[in-house]
């Protein structure tokens, strides 16, 4: 696995890091007049969490989609004109996901991934596929990275989400990587493979921003 990840990661992280130690990070603050109170280095280190939340994101779904081609018959990203995250086949079911870092969606960005899924759907169904939909959470804040092991999907907790998304649509953690792979030893060693390779990249990256900025 580590030989199939390692090229994505490093590859999506050394532009990351080109592209953003030529930003001018002062200038991409909160839109608020309280960030003019705050230290210069909250507002530096403030664009670098909002950056790199968006870039890892990116990337987590790229390796998703590479275990996928690994576990699958067919791995998808787009059909037809509709795109999403990941869609498989198994077993004769295309299964389509949207797939979210973190797990504090609001109620209408919720709706937005549940449309995404719902005209995917649809466009399959006309080509007479049977369809199951789902959304993903990688690294969810509330409690669940706390055992990523153990925990069960009762413990997750986003009335948002759970408002449109079916308790079985809702795919957490390890019970997303085991659904797409159906190898429970897969998320422990996705996790450390990839905290290895990312925890190196992310020095890198700290030490340019604090020698272009002075902190």
């Amino acid at each position: 696995m580590k030989d199939i990840l390692k090229p994505i990661i490093d590859d999506h992280l050394n532009k990351f890091i080109k592209v953003n130690l030529k930003k001018n990070l002062e200038t991409n603050r909160g839109h608020s007049f309280t960030y003019d109170a705050l230290p210069k280095e909250f507002n530096i280190y403030g664009a670098c969490t909002r950056a790199l939340d968006s870039s890892i994101g990116k990337l987590y779904e790229l390796l998703i989609v590479e275990l996928s081609k690994i576990y699958n018959e067919k791995t998808f990203t787009k059909y037809k004109d509709k795109t999403v995250d990941l869609g498989f086949e198994r077993n004769g079911i295309t299964n389509i996901l949207q797939i979210k870092l973190g797990g504090d969606l609001d109620k209408g960005k919720s709706e937005k991934e549940k449309e995404i899924l719902e005209e995917t759907k649809n466009l399959l169904e006309e080509d007479n596929k049977k369809v199951k939909t789902y959304i993903g959470f990688i690294n969810n804040k509330n409690g669940y990275y706390q055992d990523l092991f153990q925990n069960e999907i009762s413990n997750w907790k986003q009335p948002n989400i759970q408002k449109v998304f079916k308790e079985d649509e809702i795919l957490v953690e390890k019970d997303l990587f085991y659904f797409i792979t159906q190898d429970k030893k897969v998320f422990p060693e996705f996790y450390e493979i990839t905290t290895e390779i990312i925890k190196p990249h992310m020095e890198i990256y700290l030490k340019g921003v604090k020698s272009k900025y002075g902190l």
